[in-house]
């Protein structure tokens, strides 16, 4: 999981943890357009509320645009199919843990 990616040069600084996804798991990258002008639990919200995806990004990005959008605001969403018996024994991961 990404969780920062900054800079413009040819190397970038990267923030990320490694997790095993579960099965219709999904996916959010997206710019500071989003994510510095909608909290992270209207975010948790508009993502759990079992809308198709294009709805949730569509949903997303409004949020931002009510809130002000004064960026660009870039969405990408990606939902995951795990099949159990695809992945090896040493995938399943623990659950993350915040230090």
């Amino acid at each position: 999981m990404i969780i920062r990616a900054v800079g413009l040069d040819a190397s970038v600084e990267i923030e990320h943890n490694t997790m095993a996804p579960d099965h219709n798991d999904i996916f959010l990258l997206c710019c500071d357009g989003l994510s510095d002008l909608v909290d992270d639990w209207m975010i948790r919200e508009i993502m759990t509320s079992g809308d198709a995806l294009e709805v949730v990004a569509e949903n997303l990005i409004r949020a931002a645009n009510n809130n002000g959008g004064t960026d660009n605001i870039t969405v990408v969403l990606a939902q995951t199919f795990v099949d159990p018996l695809w992945l090896p024994a040493h995938a399943y991961a623990q659950p993350m843990q915040r230090y």
